[in-house]
Protein backbone atom coordinates (compact mmCIF):
# COMPACT_ATOMS: atom_id res chain seq x y z
CA UNK A 1 0.00 0.00 0.00
CA UNK A 2 1.42 3.02 -1.17
CA UNK A 3 0.04 5.87 0.45
CA UNK A 4 1.75 9.29 0.80
CA UNK A 5 0.50 10.74 3.71
CA UNK A 6 2.50 7.88 5.59
CA UNK A 7 5.22 10.32 5.19
CA UNK A 8 4.02 12.41 6.96
CA UNK A 9 6.16 14.82 10.10
CA UNK A 10 3.94 14.03 13.28
CA UNK A 11 6.21 16.54 15.24
CA UNK A 12 3.29 17.95 16.82
CA UNK A 13 -0.01 17.29 16.92
CA UNK A 14 -3.09 19.72 18.47
CA UNK A 15 -5.89 17.89 20.04
CA UNK A 16 -9.47 19.36 19.78
CA UNK A 17 -13.29 18.85 20.79
CA UNK A 18 -15.14 18.10 17.46
CA UNK A 19 -17.84 18.79 19.33
CA UNK A 20 -17.02 22.49 19.57
CA UNK A 21 -17.21 24.29 15.93
CA UNK A 22 -15.45 27.24 17.44
CA UNK A 23 -12.38 25.00 17.94
CA UNK A 24 -12.23 22.88 15.02
CA UNK A 25 -12.76 25.90 12.04
CA UNK A 26 -9.41 27.70 12.07
CA UNK A 27 -6.37 25.49 14.08
CA UNK A 28 -3.94 25.66 10.81
CA UNK A 29 -3.47 29.13 12.89
CA UNK A 30 -0.91 26.79 14.76
CA UNK A 31 0.30 25.26 12.24
CA UNK A 32 0.57 21.73 13.82
CA UNK A 33 1.55 18.90 12.02
CA UNK A 34 -1.70 17.07 12.75
CA UNK A 35 -4.90 17.97 14.39
CA UNK A 36 -6.74 15.49 16.12
CA UNK A 37 -10.25 15.84 15.97
CA UNK A 38 -11.52 13.59 19.06
CA UNK A 39 -15.09 12.17 19.34
CA UNK A 40 -13.85 10.03 22.63
CA UNK A 41 -12.91 11.58 25.93
CA UNK A 42 -13.40 14.81 25.00
CA UNK A 43 -17.12 14.05 24.19
CA UNK A 44 -19.69 13.84 27.43
CA UNK A 45 -21.67 10.32 26.45
CA UNK A 46 -25.08 12.15 25.32
CA UNK A 47 -23.51 14.30 23.02
CA UNK A 48 -21.66 11.99 20.29
CA UNK A 49 -23.91 12.24 17.86
CA UNK A 50 -24.08 15.59 18.29
CA UNK A 51 -20.20 15.94 17.95
CA UNK A 52 -20.00 13.38 14.65
CA UNK A 53 -22.00 15.77 12.49
CA UNK A 54 -19.78 18.56 13.70
CA UNK A 55 -17.30 16.27 12.84
CA UNK A 56 -18.23 15.26 9.42
CA UNK A 57 -19.01 19.29 8.73
CA UNK A 58 -15.66 20.56 9.47
CA UNK A 59 -14.31 17.83 7.25
CA UNK A 60 -16.37 18.65 4.00
CA UNK A 61 -16.06 22.39 4.64
CA UNK A 62 -12.74 23.72 6.76
CA UNK A 63 -9.45 24.03 4.76
CA UNK A 64 -7.36 22.84 7.07
CA UNK A 65 -4.39 24.23 5.09
CA UNK A 66 -2.18 20.67 4.48
CA UNK A 67 -2.58 19.56 8.16
CA UNK A 68 -3.03 15.91 8.51
CA UNK A 69 -6.61 15.55 9.96
CA UNK A 70 -7.02 12.57 12.36
CA UNK A 71 -10.39 11.56 13.99
CA UNK A 72 -10.02 9.60 17.53
CA UNK A 73 -13.26 7.57 17.47
CA UNK A 74 -14.64 5.61 20.64
CA UNK A 75 -13.48 2.45 21.68
CA UNK A 76 -14.38 -0.69 20.00
CA UNK A 77 -15.99 -1.73 23.58
CA UNK A 78 -18.25 1.38 22.73
CA UNK A 79 -21.34 1.06 20.58
CA UNK A 80 -20.31 4.23 18.99
CA UNK A 81 -17.58 3.31 17.11
CA UNK A 82 -18.41 1.90 13.97
CA UNK A 83 -20.48 4.99 13.17
CA UNK A 84 -17.50 7.12 13.97
CA UNK A 85 -15.76 5.50 10.88
CA UNK A 86 -18.51 5.46 8.67
CA UNK A 87 -18.49 9.74 9.64
CA UNK A 88 -14.50 10.08 9.20
CA UNK A 89 -14.28 8.19 6.17
CA UNK A 90 -17.73 9.96 5.01
CA UNK A 91 -16.15 13.38 5.41
CA UNK A 92 -12.53 12.78 4.01
CA UNK A 93 -10.10 12.30 7.13
CA UNK A 94 -6.67 10.77 6.43
CA UNK A 95 -6.04 8.98 9.35
CA UNK A 96 -8.40 7.63 11.79
CA UNK A 97 -6.91 6.86 15.76
CA UNK A 98 -7.91 3.89 17.64
CA UNK A 99 -8.11 4.08 21.26
CA UNK A 100 -6.74 1.82 23.80
CA UNK A 101 -5.65 -0.89 21.57
CA UNK A 102 -4.80 -4.15 22.97
CA UNK A 103 -4.89 -6.43 20.16
CA UNK A 104 -4.40 -6.99 16.47
CA UNK A 105 -7.70 -7.84 16.39
CA UNK A 106 -8.63 -4.78 16.98
CA UNK A 107 -6.62 -3.46 14.42
CA UNK A 108 -8.17 -5.98 11.96
CA UNK A 109 -11.76 -4.94 12.82
CA UNK A 110 -11.10 -1.20 12.15
CA UNK A 111 -9.29 -1.82 8.85
CA UNK A 112 -12.19 -3.99 8.06
CA UNK A 113 -14.93 -1.09 8.32
CA UNK A 114 -12.74 1.92 6.91
CA UNK A 115 -12.10 -0.90 3.50
CA UNK A 116 -16.26 -0.93 3.01
CA UNK A 117 -16.87 2.59 3.54
CA UNK A 118 -14.19 3.69 0.95
CA UNK A 119 -16.18 1.73 -1.49
CA UNK A 120 -19.37 3.01 -0.31
CA UNK A 121 -18.13 6.36 -0.50
CA UNK A 122 -15.97 6.27 -3.18
CA UNK A 123 -12.61 6.93 -1.85
CA UNK A 124 -9.41 4.65 -3.23
CA UNK A 125 -8.39 1.68 -1.20
CA UNK A 126 -6.10 2.12 1.33
CA UNK A 127 -6.37 6.09 1.85
CA UNK A 128 -7.69 6.22 5.28
CA UNK A 129 -4.78 5.29 7.66
CA UNK A 130 -4.51 4.06 10.84
CA UNK A 131 -3.31 4.87 14.27
CA UNK A 132 -3.21 2.19 16.75
CA UNK A 133 -2.78 3.69 20.22
CA UNK A 134 -1.55 1.26 22.88
CA UNK A 135 -2.54 2.63 26.65
CA UNK A 136 -2.30 -0.83 28.63
CA UNK A 137 0.26 -2.36 29.51
CA UNK A 138 -1.54 -5.51 27.17
CA UNK A 139 -1.34 -3.64 24.44
CA UNK A 140 2.38 -2.54 24.85
CA UNK A 141 2.85 -6.14 25.59
CA UNK A 142 1.02 -7.02 21.78
CA UNK A 143 3.04 -4.36 20.33
CA UNK A 144 4.92 -5.88 17.82
CA UNK A 145 1.76 -8.17 16.44
CA UNK A 146 0.03 -4.67 16.57
CA UNK A 147 2.31 -2.92 14.96
CA UNK A 148 2.53 -5.81 12.14
CA UNK A 149 -1.25 -6.40 11.86
CA UNK A 150 -2.24 -4.34 8.51
CA UNK A 151 -0.51 -1.98 6.42
CA UNK A 152 -3.18 0.89 7.18
CA UNK A 153 -1.17 1.20 9.92
CA UNK A 154 1.64 4.41 9.97
CA UNK A 155 5.35 2.59 9.68
CA UNK A 156 7.48 3.41 12.55
CA UNK A 157 10.68 4.67 11.77
CA UNK A 158 13.48 2.12 11.64
CA UNK A 159 17.46 2.67 12.20
CA UNK A 160 19.68 0.32 11.86
CA UNK A 161 23.34 1.54 13.67
CA UNK A 162 26.73 -0.66 13.77
CA UNK A 163 29.89 0.08 14.56
CA UNK A 164 32.64 -1.40 12.35
CA UNK A 165 36.80 -0.86 12.02
CA UNK A 166 37.55 0.51 9.33
CA UNK A 167 37.09 -1.99 6.50
CA UNK A 168 33.40 -1.80 7.57
CA UNK A 169 33.27 -5.89 8.16
CA UNK A 170 34.47 -6.02 11.34
CA UNK A 171 32.35 -4.69 14.85
CA UNK A 172 33.58 -3.13 16.97
CA UNK A 173 32.81 -3.20 20.46
CA UNK A 174 32.96 -0.64 23.56
CA UNK A 175 32.40 2.24 21.94
CA UNK A 176 30.01 5.20 23.60
CA UNK A 177 28.13 6.50 21.14
CA UNK A 178 25.61 9.09 21.16
CA UNK A 179 22.54 10.52 18.73
CA UNK A 180 21.78 14.14 18.80
CA UNK A 181 19.09 15.90 17.25
CA UNK A 182 19.40 19.32 15.70
CA UNK A 183 20.17 21.24 18.67
CA UNK A 184 22.38 19.29 20.09
CA UNK A 185 20.01 17.06 22.51
CA UNK A 186 21.04 13.34 23.34
CA UNK A 187 18.26 11.22 22.42
CA UNK A 188 20.20 8.38 22.33
CA UNK A 189 22.69 6.79 23.82
CA UNK A 190 24.40 3.43 24.23
CA UNK A 191 27.49 1.08 24.34
CA UNK A 192 28.56 -0.53 20.98
CA UNK A 193 28.70 -4.28 21.09
CA UNK A 194 28.97 -6.94 18.14
CA UNK A 195 25.05 -6.22 17.51
CA UNK A 196 24.09 -3.50 15.20
CA UNK A 197 21.69 -0.95 17.77
CA UNK A 198 18.34 -0.87 16.07
CA UNK A 199 15.74 1.59 17.02
CA UNK A 200 12.27 1.48 16.15
CA UNK A 201 9.56 4.46 16.65
CA UNK A 202 12.21 6.43 18.70
CA UNK A 203 13.12 9.19 15.78
CA UNK A 204 10.98 11.20 13.93
CA UNK A 205 10.58 10.33 10.08
CA UNK A 206 12.13 13.37 8.02
CA UNK A 207 14.83 14.51 11.00
CA UNK A 208 18.49 14.89 10.60
CA UNK A 209 20.31 13.74 13.96
CA UNK A 210 23.84 13.51 14.26
CA UNK A 211 25.61 9.94 14.98
CA UNK A 212 28.39 10.85 17.75
CA UNK A 213 31.12 8.91 19.13
CA UNK A 214 31.70 10.03 23.00
CA UNK A 215 34.34 7.84 23.29
CA UNK A 216 36.30 4.91 21.41
CA UNK A 217 37.63 1.49 23.03
CA UNK A 218 41.14 1.07 23.69
CA UNK A 219 42.93 0.83 20.25
CA UNK A 220 40.66 2.93 18.23
CA UNK A 221 40.29 6.27 17.44
CA UNK A 222 36.90 8.43 18.04
CA UNK A 223 35.44 9.16 14.63
CA UNK A 224 34.16 12.01 12.82
CA UNK A 225 30.25 12.01 13.05
CA UNK A 226 28.03 11.02 11.11
CA UNK A 227 24.87 13.17 10.15
CA UNK A 228 21.58 10.84 8.50
CA UNK A 229 18.01 11.48 7.87
CA UNK A 230 15.37 9.41 9.02
CA UNK A 231 13.36 8.20 5.99
CA UNK A 232 10.13 9.00 5.33
CA UNK A 233 8.46 5.98 3.97
CA UNK A 234 9.39 3.31 7.19
CA UNK A 235 12.20 2.21 5.15
CA UNK A 236 15.35 0.88 7.32
CA UNK A 237 18.12 3.61 7.83
CA UNK A 238 21.24 1.62 8.02
CA UNK A 239 23.63 4.11 9.69
CA UNK A 240 27.27 3.01 9.69
CA UNK A 241 30.02 4.11 11.87
CA UNK A 242 33.63 3.28 11.50
CA UNK A 243 36.50 3.69 13.55
CA UNK A 244 40.32 3.34 12.64
CA UNK A 245 42.76 2.02 14.68
CA UNK A 246 45.79 3.69 17.06
CA UNK A 247 49.00 3.55 14.91
CA UNK A 248 52.04 4.13 16.22
CA UNK A 249 55.57 3.98 14.62
CA UNK A 250 58.56 3.89 16.92
CA UNK A 251 62.00 3.68 15.31
CA UNK A 252 65.35 3.14 16.99
CA UNK A 253 68.44 5.79 15.76
CA UNK A 254 71.70 5.69 15.77
CA UNK A 255 72.54 9.25 16.53
CA UNK A 256 75.79 9.44 14.49
CA UNK A 257 74.49 8.64 11.62
CA UNK A 258 70.68 8.84 11.51
CA UNK A 259 70.31 4.89 10.90
CA UNK A 260 68.20 2.57 11.89
CA UNK A 261 70.39 0.38 15.25
CA UNK A 262 68.75 -2.95 15.95
CA UNK A 263 69.58 -4.62 19.21
CA UNK A 264 67.87 -2.08 21.64
CA UNK A 265 65.32 -3.73 24.23
CA UNK A 266 62.38 -1.27 24.37
CA UNK A 267 58.88 -1.12 26.25
CA UNK A 268 55.91 1.09 26.09
CA UNK A 269 54.92 1.97 29.77
CA UNK A 270 51.35 3.39 30.04
CA UNK A 271 50.45 6.19 32.64
CA UNK A 272 50.13 3.61 35.46
CA UNK A 273 53.16 2.46 34.98
CA UNK A 274 51.68 -1.15 33.46
CA UNK A 275 54.16 -2.35 30.37
CA UNK A 276 52.09 -2.47 27.05
CA UNK A 277 54.49 -3.83 24.87
CA UNK A 278 58.15 -5.07 24.99
CA UNK A 279 60.38 -5.68 22.15
CA UNK A 280 64.07 -5.47 20.25
CA UNK A 281 64.45 -3.41 17.78
CA UNK A 282 65.21 -4.30 14.12
CA UNK A 283 66.07 -2.68 11.27
CA UNK A 284 62.82 -1.29 10.40
CA UNK A 285 60.23 0.65 12.79
CA UNK A 286 58.25 -1.04 15.09
CA UNK A 287 54.78 -0.53 14.09
CA UNK A 288 52.13 -0.63 17.11
CA UNK A 289 48.34 -1.30 15.49
CA UNK A 290 45.09 -1.07 17.45
CA UNK A 291 46.31 -1.68 21.16
CA UNK A 292 47.35 2.46 22.19
CA UNK A 293 44.56 4.88 23.35
CA UNK A 294 44.01 7.72 21.36
CA UNK A 295 44.59 10.84 23.24
CA UNK A 296 46.67 8.94 25.89
CA UNK A 297 50.18 9.50 27.09
CA UNK A 298 52.77 7.02 26.94
CA UNK A 299 56.82 6.58 28.02
CA UNK A 300 58.82 4.89 25.66
CA UNK A 301 61.59 3.75 27.76
CA UNK A 302 64.80 1.52 26.60
CA UNK A 303 65.94 -1.51 28.94
CA UNK A 304 69.12 -2.67 27.12
CA UNK A 305 71.23 -0.95 24.61
CA UNK A 306 72.80 -2.77 21.77
CA UNK A 307 76.63 -3.61 22.37
CA UNK A 308 78.54 -0.31 21.88
CA UNK A 309 75.91 1.75 22.45
CA UNK A 310 74.23 3.69 25.62
CA UNK A 311 70.65 3.68 27.12
CA UNK A 312 68.71 6.92 26.34
CA UNK A 313 66.77 8.61 28.44
CA UNK A 314 62.65 8.18 28.33
CA UNK A 315 60.58 9.37 25.72
CA UNK A 316 57.04 10.46 26.24
CA UNK A 317 54.71 10.94 23.44
CA UNK A 318 50.98 10.89 22.76
CA UNK A 319 48.84 8.76 20.42
CA UNK A 320 47.28 11.15 17.77
CA UNK A 321 43.12 10.74 17.96
CA UNK A 322 42.87 11.43 14.28
CA UNK A 323 43.77 7.86 13.16
CA UNK A 324 46.89 9.01 11.37
CA UNK A 325 50.67 7.65 12.42
CA UNK A 326 52.03 8.68 15.65
CA UNK A 327 55.73 8.76 14.58
CA UNK A 328 58.28 8.13 18.02
CA UNK A 329 61.67 8.65 17.72
CA UNK A 330 64.86 7.61 20.01
CA UNK A 331 68.02 7.90 19.40
CA UNK A 332 71.41 6.37 21.01
CA UNK A 333 74.38 7.80 21.49
CA UNK A 334 77.89 5.12 21.05
CA UNK A 335 80.51 4.87 23.76
CA UNK A 336 83.43 6.82 23.19
CA UNK A 337 86.83 5.85 24.99
CA UNK A 338 89.80 8.04 24.20
CA UNK A 339 93.10 6.51 25.27
CA UNK A 340 96.30 8.05 25.78
CA UNK A 341 100.10 6.99 26.04
CA UNK A 342 102.09 9.75 27.78
CA UNK A 343 105.42 10.79 29.50
CA UNK A 344 105.61 12.07 32.85
CA UNK A 345 105.30 15.32 31.73
CA UNK A 346 102.12 14.56 29.77
CA UNK A 347 103.60 14.35 26.33
CA UNK A 348 102.20 12.04 23.81
CA UNK A 349 104.67 9.53 23.23
CA UNK A 350 104.94 6.53 19.86
CA UNK A 351 106.06 2.96 20.15
CA UNK A 352 103.92 1.40 23.43
CA UNK A 353 102.36 -1.98 22.23
CA UNK A 354 98.88 -1.77 24.24
CA UNK A 355 95.73 -3.95 24.54
CA UNK A 356 93.03 -3.52 25.61
CA UNK A 357 91.25 -6.47 28.04
CA UNK A 358 87.62 -7.01 28.72
CA UNK A 359 86.42 -9.01 32.29
CA UNK A 360 86.98 -12.30 30.81
CA UNK A 361 90.59 -11.87 29.85
CA UNK A 362 89.81 -11.45 25.70
CA UNK A 363 92.06 -9.10 23.97
CA UNK A 364 89.69 -6.37 22.19
CA UNK A 365 91.69 -3.85 21.05
CA UNK A 366 95.59 -3.93 19.77
CA UNK A 367 97.34 -1.06 18.61
CA UNK A 368 100.96 0.91 18.72
CA UNK A 369 100.63 3.82 20.22
CA UNK A 370 101.72 7.09 17.47
CA UNK A 371 101.69 10.19 19.57
CA UNK A 372 97.67 11.13 19.70
CA UNK A 373 94.88 9.56 20.98
CA UNK A 374 93.60 6.40 20.33
CA UNK A 375 89.56 6.53 19.59
CA UNK A 376 87.32 3.41 20.12
CA UNK A 377 83.92 4.54 18.99
CA UNK A 378 80.83 1.97 19.48
CA UNK A 379 83.20 -0.68 20.24
CA UNK A 380 83.47 -1.05 24.12
CA UNK A 381 80.07 -2.10 26.53
CA UNK A 382 79.04 1.13 28.68
CA UNK A 383 79.03 0.72 31.84
CA UNK A 384 81.33 -2.17 31.47
CA UNK A 385 85.12 -2.95 32.89
CA UNK A 386 88.12 -2.96 30.83
CA UNK A 387 91.97 -2.90 31.37
CA UNK A 388 94.46 -1.14 29.61
CA UNK A 389 98.08 -3.11 29.61
CA UNK A 390 101.31 -2.37 28.02
CA UNK A 391 102.80 -5.29 26.08
CA UNK A 392 105.90 -3.39 25.67
CA UNK A 393 107.00 0.18 26.48
CA UNK A 394 108.82 2.56 23.51
CA UNK A 395 112.73 2.54 24.11
CA UNK A 396 114.18 4.31 27.33
CA UNK A 397 110.68 4.05 29.44
CA UNK A 398 109.38 1.52 31.47
CA UNK A 399 106.53 -0.70 30.92
CA UNK A 400 103.49 0.86 33.09
CA UNK A 401 101.31 -1.02 35.56
CA UNK A 402 97.58 -2.45 34.18
CA UNK A 403 95.08 0.41 34.46
CA UNK A 404 91.66 -0.16 34.40
CA UNK A 405 88.48 1.74 33.97
CA UNK A 406 85.06 1.96 33.32
CA UNK A 407 82.91 3.16 30.09
CA UNK A 408 80.90 5.92 30.56
CA UNK A 409 76.83 4.87 30.65
CA UNK A 410 75.54 8.36 29.31
CA UNK A 411 77.83 8.55 26.06
CA UNK A 412 80.14 11.01 27.26
CA UNK A 413 83.75 9.95 26.11
CA UNK A 414 85.61 8.09 28.56
CA UNK A 415 89.12 9.60 29.16
CA UNK A 416 92.05 6.94 30.09
CA UNK A 417 95.67 8.24 30.13
CA UNK A 418 98.71 6.07 30.89
CA UNK A 419 102.28 7.29 32.10
CA UNK A 420 105.41 5.72 31.22
CA UNK A 421 108.40 6.23 33.17
CA UNK A 422 112.14 6.61 31.59
CA UNK A 423 114.38 3.87 32.38
CA UNK A 424 117.04 5.13 34.68
CA UNK A 425 120.71 5.71 33.67
CA UNK A 426 123.08 3.73 35.41
CA UNK A 427 126.45 6.24 36.20
CA UNK A 428 130.17 4.62 34.50
CA UNK A 429 133.81 5.21 36.52
CA UNK A 430 136.65 6.74 34.44
CA UNK A 431 140.05 5.37 34.70
CA UNK A 432 143.17 8.04 36.31
CA UNK A 433 146.69 8.28 34.33
CA UNK A 434 149.88 8.26 37.05
CA UNK A 435 151.61 11.76 37.79
CA UNK A 436 155.17 10.24 37.28
CA UNK A 437 157.16 7.13 36.13
CA UNK A 438 159.45 7.38 38.77
CA UNK A 439 159.17 3.89 41.26
CA UNK A 440 158.21 4.74 44.65
CA UNK A 441 159.51 2.46 47.82
CA UNK A 442 157.16 -0.78 48.13
CA UNK A 443 154.88 0.08 51.33
CA UNK A 444 153.45 -2.35 53.64
CA UNK A 445 150.43 -4.05 51.94
CA UNK A 446 152.17 -3.09 48.53
CA UNK A 447 151.86 -7.05 47.21
CA UNK A 448 152.99 -6.46 43.69
CA UNK A 449 156.30 -4.56 44.52
CA UNK A 450 157.53 -7.25 46.79
CA UNK A 451 157.09 -9.94 44.89
CA UNK A 452 159.14 -8.52 41.96
CA UNK A 453 161.99 -7.76 44.59
CA UNK A 454 162.06 -11.29 45.58
CA UNK A 455 162.00 -12.90 41.97
CA UNK A 456 164.69 -10.66 41.03
CA UNK A 457 166.92 -11.93 43.99
CA UNK A 458 165.88 -15.12 43.77
CA UNK A 459 167.08 -15.20 39.75
CA UNK A 460 170.24 -13.49 40.90
CA UNK A 461 170.85 -16.05 43.55
CA UNK A 462 170.23 -19.24 40.92
CA UNK A 463 172.72 -17.06 38.04
CA UNK A 464 175.98 -17.00 40.55
CA UNK A 465 175.64 -21.01 41.42
CA UNK A 466 175.64 -21.56 38.08
CA UNK A 467 178.67 -19.27 37.29
CA UNK A 468 180.60 -20.75 40.19
CA UNK A 469 180.02 -24.62 38.90
CA UNK A 470 181.35 -23.30 35.58
CA UNK A 471 184.18 -22.06 36.90
CA UNK A 472 185.35 -25.46 39.16
CA UNK A 473 184.90 -27.33 35.55
CA UNK A 474 186.95 -25.29 33.70
CA UNK A 475 189.55 -25.85 36.80
CA UNK A 476 189.32 -29.50 36.82
CA UNK A 477 189.95 -29.28 33.15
Amino acid sequence: MNNPNKKRLRRTMMFLNAQKPGLIKDPYIYKADSLMLDLEDAVAENQKDVARFSLYHALKTVDYRGAERVVRINGLDTPYWREDIRACVAGGCDSIRIPKTEHAEDVHRVAAAIAEDEKTYGRPEGEVLIIAALESARGVMNALEICESDERLDDTTKVEISKTDITGENPVSGALLQIKDKDGNVIHEWISSEDVNYLEADLTAGETYILHEESAPNGFVVSEDVEFTVNMDGTVNKVQMKDDTTKVSITKYDITTGEELPGATLQIIDKDGNVIEEWVSGTEAHLITGILTAGETYTLREISAPDGWTVTEDVTFTVDTDGSITHVEMFDKPTSVSIRKVDASGNDISGAVMQLIDKDGNVIEEWTSDGTAHVLTAKLIAGETYTLHEVSAPAGYELAKDQTFTVDENGETTEVIMVDEKTPTVPVATPTTPASSTASSPKTGDAMPVMAVGTGLLASFILMLLTRKKKRKNKAA
